[in-house]
């Protein structure tokens, strides 16, 4: 689907175009200078759900925004499902990554109606990946500074992660990770003005990458894969 086009897409029950303007988040870059409070948009949490544990509850204020499902071994089945609201709400994203480096997410309510864009990692040795959306070129990347919300016990994680907008430098998305065996695993903060579409890439780049890690240690351990 071209990136001209404009898109309806629902979420909570509200339609949504892409347009221009989508695109025009509100922050500065990740520089010293950086304040995590800069990051002024809406925070969401990543939260085990109580069965299937596998999957992500993403909530706002204890009430579920998005349902991941999250499938490593049903084959033909997207590695990632987004729903609004419920495990049975509408599609509203996908992610595919079992055979590959990279990530192709889609967003929209079904396969042929979404538009889809390609996470690129770097390489082996990389663990950046790159993507387009509406004509930019975004970055999925680990973080550790403190300027993005890592409390300094837990800069030593590797799960950290953030969105940058390649163009202008500015952070759109951060992840931090938390050291808990309670069922939240993190949280989401957005910059202002980011569209409910590139809200739903972000956060499937991050949840796909999350399980990415996950799955590596469950294959390093001889454990059982998903999220940790």
């Amino acid at each position: 689907m071209s990136l001209d086009e404009d898109i309806p897409i629902t979420v909570d029950g509200v339609s949504s175009l892409y347009t221009d303007a989508d695109d025009l988040p509100s922050i500065k870059s990740d520089s010293a200078d950086t304040e995590f409070d800069n990051l002024s948009g809406r925070t969401l949490t990543f939260n085990h759900t109580d069965f299937p544990w596998r999957n992500i509850s993403i909530e706002e204020n204890d009430k579920p925004v998005y349902v991941a499902d999250v499938s490593a071994f049903t084959p033909n089945k997207p590695d990632i499902i987004v729903h609004s609201r419920t495990e049975h709400g509408p599609v509203v994203g996908q992610a595919h990554f079992r055979w590959s480096l990279s990530i192709k997410a889609g967003v929209g309510p079904s396969d042929t109606t979404m538009f889809w864009t390609n996470m690129k990692r770097g390489g082996v040795l990389h663990r950046n990946y790159t993507f387009e959306y509406r004509g930019r070129t975004y970055s999925l990347r680990r973080t550790h500074s403190t300027h993005n919300g890592v409390a300094p016990h837990q800069r030593a994680m590797f799960s950290h992660m953030k969105v940058v907008d390649e163009v202008s430098k500015e952070v759109i998305a951060v992840y931090v990770s938390t050291l808990t065996l309670k069922r939240k695993r993190g949280t989401i903060t957005l910059a202002q003005g980011v569209s409910p579409e590139l809200e739903i890439l972000c956060i499937m780049g991050f949840a796909a990458w999350r399980e990415k890690l996950a799955r590596a240690a469950g294959r390093s351990t001889g454990s059982a894969s998903g999220w940790s």
